[in-house]
């Protein structure tokens, strides 16, 4: 197919992820991932306030 002639269908994300919220099994899991985002975020953002490189953070905690 031609690029030119192809189309593309605009996909409202929302949309989609209140559909897809509705499953248990995607909540679930969607929730999970969230909570591990959020505190991965916090984590970036203390880093940054404390001028600590991420090495630092991981010779600091033990996982190096």
């Amino acid at each position: 197919m031609n690029k030119q002639n192809k189309q593309h269908k605009a996909v409202d994300f929302q949309k989609y992820l209140a559909i897809q919220l509705k499953s248990f099994k995607f909540k679930k899991h969607y929730d999970e991932y969230g909570k591990q985002l959020e505190i991965a975020y916090q984590i970036a953002e203390l880093r940054k306030q404390e001028w600590i490189s991420q090495i630092k953070l991981a010779e600091k905690v033990g996982t190096t």
